[in-house]
């Protein structure tokens, strides 16, 4: 007898490669339309539970911790969070995040950047649908600036969009994320 091996993540069946079995025993047996909705169902609810684990490399947690204490900046920057809620919405979805054209890191669910930038205007933008989408502030040294990273319905494929959010609402916000491995200092460049 010919062992099934288990194709898994995490522990759970390759759900789209079982309702795709399915569906073609039952065009050879010719119960095509009850077997062809619960095959879509299971692939329905394999992609749907599949997708919804979407992680990013994350920074240490001794870096986490010192970014939520929301000192101020260093001397002659401002500080800069980018975050993205813990939210059913897009969980399978990471996207792009850039500072004045520098490429920061891609976000997932939960997560949330900091970074320090020079004085003066800066543009925050994000990978969406059909073009980015960007909010453009300016910087005072000294002071923290706080941005959230939303998911929005697309036609083809989730969008993301920001929005500006006054810091006491922010911050209580970014505690309740973890902070994401930055790729580049935008202020380094």
């Amino acid at each position: 007898m010919k062992k099934h091996q288990e194709n898994s993540t995490y522990g759970t069946t390759n759900i789209p490669h079982a309702a795709l079995t399915i569906f073609a025993a039952a065009v050879k047996k010719k119960k095509f339309l009850k077997t062809a909705m619960t095959s879509f169902a299971l692939l329905l609810a394999g992609t749907f539970f599949s997708g919804c684990a979407a992680t990013v490399p994350l920074a240490s947690q001794a870096e986490d911790i010192n970014a939520k204490s929301f000192s101020p900046p260093n001397k002659g920057y401002a500080g800069v969070y980018i975050y993205r809620k813990d939210s059913a919405v897009g969980q399978a979805l990471r996207k792009a995040l850039h500072i004045d054209g520098a490429y920061i890191g891609r976000t997932a669910k939960g997560v949330y950047f900091f970074t320090q930038v020079l004085p003066g205007p800066h543009v925050v933008s994000t990978e969406s649908e059909f073009g980015d989408n960007s909010v453009k502030f300016y910087a005072e040294a000294g002071k923290n600036y706080f941005f959230e990273q939303y998911i929005k319905m697309g036609v083809f494929v989730g969008g993301s969009a920001l929005q500006v959010v006054p810091e006491i609402i922010a911050k209580a916000d970014v505690l309740r994320c973890v902070r994401a491995q930055q790729i580049i200092t935008p202020a380094m460049q």
